[in-house]
C-alpha cells in the first residue's frame, strides 16, 4: 500500500509531522515529486509471513 503526503508552500514542519502520524513507522520513502506542491511517495515494507518465520526440520 503506498502512503502520499503533498505539502503546499507554506507548509509547517508541525503540518509535516501531523501527516506523518498517519504513514506506517515501517513504510519506506520510495519516491518524491515537486514544483510548487510537494509529494512524497511511502511504501509500506511487506511484513514477512509468520510460517517463513518458523524453523522446518
Amino acid at each position: 500500500m503506498e502512503h502520499e503526503l503533498v505539502l503546499a508552500p507554506g507548509a509547517t514542519a508541525a503540518d509535516l509531522t501531523s501527516a506523518m502520524i498517519l504513514v506506517p513507522p515501517a513504510a519506506a520513502l520510495v519516491s518524491h515529486h515537486g514544483d510548487v506542491d510537494l509529494s512524497l511517495i511511502f511504501r509500506e515494507v511487506p511484513r514477512p509471513d509468520p510460517e517463513d518465520a518458523v524453523a522446518h526440520y
